[in-house]
Parts: structure tokens; C-alpha cells; sequence
């Protein structure tokens, strides 16, 4: 059964997950927004100002008073950086179906954050929330995102063929899907 718990904090042994605030806006510009190998395979294009970065938050900000409004930034508990967020970018609740995707600083990659902070992520949604499916896409051109959703315990459903526009160009989505039962979960 789904309910929505609100959004709250989550913990890992090397990162809080916690809200974004307006006053995030200048660390999230520096460290990933801004960046263009980060925002490469991303839906959205490289931030040029911080005006623009703080309407993103604005609209972050507001989505957290709606029902399963959750996006978390990623924070480093060692010297306090947020280095990246994770989100809810669809959900249906009818079905017991969220879809998710993060974003982590070039910076910071090859570390294992996004895998450590997806799975915390998980496990609030599908166990807390009461989600059955959590999904997540990326483009078959960024096959690290690909290893971050395996490593977090997804299982590849399939590819769904030229599926997605990128500079006017048709790309491969590889879509992940992550089904499992409460007693089965990690």
C-alpha cells in the first residue's frame, strides 16, 4: 500500500540525502549544473547563471509540498559539499510506478556516491513509500549511468529504440526497470 511518508532525509555511510534549498543555488551552479561533461547526457542543458539555477530549485522547492514530491541533493558528510541531486521525475501512484534519475558532479564520479545514494533512495521508496516499481532511464551513450543502476541492485528490461532527441539527433534510451518483492529487497 503507497503512502506518502513526506519528504524527509535519508543517511548513508558517506552521504546525507537531503532537501535542496534556494540558498543551494551557488554550489549546485559550481558543481554540477554548470558543468558540461556532467549535464552531457542529462534533459536538461549546462546552466549559464544562477538566475537560471535558482528557478530550477524554485520549481524543486515547490514540487516538495505535492504528494510523493521527493528530490533529494547529494551531500557529502565528509566537508559538507552537495555534489549532485536524485529525484522522483514521474510517478504513478495508480500503478505503484516512480520513475527516478540523479545527477552527480564530474568531480565526484567513480567514487561510488551515486550508487551509494540510489540505493538509499530505493529503499525509502519501495519499502517506506510503498512503491512496487522504481525505473530509470539513460541514454545507451552513457553506459557508466548504466553500471550506477546495476551496481544499485536494477535490472535491465530492455532497449527502447531511438526513443529520444538529442540536438535534433535520434539516440538509443536504454530503459531499467526495478521490480522486486519487500522480502527479496537487497
Amino acid at each position: 500500500m503507497m503512502k506518502d511518508v513526506g519528504m524527509r532525509s535519508l543517511e548513508t555511510e558517506r552521504l546525507i540525502l537531503r532537501r535542496i534549498t534556494l540558498e543551494d543555488g551557488p554550489e549546485m551552479l559550481e558543481n554540477w549544473a554548470s558543468d558540461k561533461k556532467t549535464t552531457e547526457y542529462l534533459a536538461w542543458d549546462t546552466h549559464k547563471s544562477l538566475k537560471e539555477t535558482r528557478a530550477v530549485i524554485h520549481r524543486w522547492v515547490t514540487a516538495y509540498s505535492k504528494p510523493l514530491g521527493y528530490n533529494w541533493g547529494i551531500q557529502l558528510k565528509d566537508g559538507g559539499k552537495l555534489i549532485g541531486n536524485i529525484e522522483v521525475t514521474s510517478k504513478s501512484a495508480g500503478q505503484q510506478l516512480c520513475q527516478i534519475g540523479f545527477c552527480v558532479g564530474s568531480k565526484w564520479w567513480n567514487n561510488g556516491y551515486a550508487t551509494e545514494a540510489l540505493r538509499a533512495v530505493l529503499r525509502f521508496l519501495l519499502e517506506d513509500v510503498g512503491f512496487y516499481v522504481v525505473e530509470a532511464q539513460y541514454l545507451a551513450s552513457n553506459p557508466a549511468a548504466g553500471k550506477v543502476l546495476m551496481k544499485a541492485g536494477m535490472v535491465k528490461d530492455g532497449v527502447m529504440r531511438k526513443r529520444y532527441m538529442s540536438k535534433n539527433e535520434p539516440m538509443e534510451l536504454v530503459m531499467i526497470r526495478y521490480s522486486v518483492i519487500k522480502k527479496e529487497l537487497f
